[in-house]
C-alpha cells in the first residue's frame, strides 16, 4: 500500500534501479519533460553554434584541407568542443527540467511560465554556483576569446577547456552533484538576512559529505553510460544514412543537428538520473521516507475523520 502522496514511490534504491527509474520517468512525462528540458537547452545550443560552429563552416573546412591537416581534424575538434561545452552547461541548462521534476513528484501541475519564474528568483545563486564556480559560463567564455585565424593550437584549447574547466567541473560534480536541486528545489541562497534559512554552503556540505564516495561512483557510471550511448547513437545514424543515401561520410547534418541533439538528449537522461539520486540521498540521510509516510498517514486519518463527521 502506498501512503506517500508523491508521483514517485519514496524508497531507497540501488544505482541500477535508479537508471531504470530514469527511463520510466521520461516515459511517464515524455512531452512535458522534453518541452521543459529543451526550452532550457535551446539558448545554450545557439550559443554553442556561435562559439564552435565556425569550425565546420565551408571556409574553415577549405582552410583546414589546405593548411591544418584535413577537414576530418576540424570536425573532430568541433565535436570535442561540443561535448565539453554541453558537459559544462548541462547543470545550468537543465534547471527548468529539475524544477519540473521536483514539482510533479509531489503532484503539482505548474505551467512552464511558473517554473521559469521559480528558477528566475534564484538567478544570482545559479549564476555564481553553476555559471562561475562550476564553469557553465566561464567555459564558453574561453572559446569566445579563442583566435579563429591562424593554425590550430591544441595545447591552449585543450589545456584551458578540457583539462582546466572540465577537469574542475568533473571533480566538483562528482563529489557535490546536487547543486541544482539544492538551489531551485530547496531555495537555498548564498547569503540571506534570515538567520533561520539554511545557506547554500552549509546545505551542500551536510548533504554531500556523508555520501561523497557514492556520488563519485554514480557520476562515473552515468559518464561511462552516456559515452557509450553517444558512440552508439552516432554510429547508428551513420549506418542508416549510408543505407538510405549511400553516403557513409560525416557531413554537415551530423555537425549541426545530429551531434548536438544526441548530446542534449543524453544530457536530459543525466539530469533526470541526478534528480532521482538526489531523492535517494535525502531518503538515506534524512529519513525522508518515514517523514512522508507519517505525513500521508496523518492526511489520510484527517480525511477519514472528516468523512465520519460529515
Amino acid at each position: 500500500m502506498r501512503f506517500d502522496d508523491t508521483e514517485i514511490v519514496i524508497s531507497q534504491r540501488s544505482t541500477s534501479d535508479l537508471l531504470d527509474m530514469t527511463l520510466r520517468l521520461w516515459g511517464r512525462y515524455p512531452a512535458r519533460l522534453a518541452l521543459t528540458y529543451f526550452v532550457g537547452c535551446l539558448p545554450f545550443y545557439l550559443l554553442n553554434m556561435i562559439l564552435v560552429g565556425w569550425m565546420v563552416g565551408s571556409e574553415a573546412l577549405i582552410a583546414a584541407e589546405l593548411v591544418q591537416g584535413g577537414a576530418i581534424l576540424a570536425r573532430w575538434r568541433h565535436a570535442l568542443d561540443q561535448v565539453l561545452l554541453v558537459f559544462l552547461e548541462l547543470p545550468l541548462a537543465g534547471v527548468l527540467a529539475t524544477t519540473f521534476l521536483g514539482q510533479v513528484t509531489f503532484k503539482q501541475n505548474l505551467s512552464l511560465a511558473k517554473i521559469a519564474q521559480i528558477v528566475f528568483r534564484q538567478w544570482f545563486t545559479l549564476l555564481v554556483v553553476l555559471g562561475i564556480l562550476r564553469w557553465a559560463v566561464v567555459g564558453p567564455l574561453i572559446l569566445l576569446f579563442m583566435p579563429r585565424t591562424g593554425t590550430y593550437d591544441p595545447l591552449t584549447e585543450l589545456f584551458l577547456l578540457a583539462f582546466l574547466a572540465v577537469g574542475f567541473a568533473v571533480v566538483a560534480r562528482s563529489f557535490r552533484p546536487y547543486a541544482p536541486e539544492i538551489i531551485v528545489l530547496e531555495r537555498c541562497q548564498l547569503a540571506s538576512r534570515d538567520k533561520q534559512q539554511i545557506r547554500y554552503g552549509k546545505r551542500t556540505q551536510w548533504l554531500h559529505a556523508p555520501v561523497a564516495t557514492e556520488c563519485f561512483a554514480r557520476m562515473m557510471a552515468i559518464i561511462i553510460l552516456n559515452m557509450a550511448g553517444l558512440i552508439s547513437l552516432l554510429l547508428t545514424f551513420l549506418f542508416f544514412q549510408g543505407v538510405f543515401t549511400g553516403s557513409w561520410q560525416w557531413n554537415w547534418l551530423l555537425d549541426w543537428v545530429v551531434l548536438p541533439l544526441v548530446l542534449w538528449t543524453l544530457g536530459g537522461f543525466a539530469t533526470a538520473f541526478r534528480f532521482l539520486c538526489y531523492l535517494d540521498t535525502r531518503i538515506a540521510l534524512e529519513g525522508w521516507e518515514v517523514e512522508l509516510l507519517m505525513r500521508a498517514e496523518a492526511s489520510r486519518l484527517a480525511a477519514s475523520q472528516f468523512k465520519g463527521v460529515a
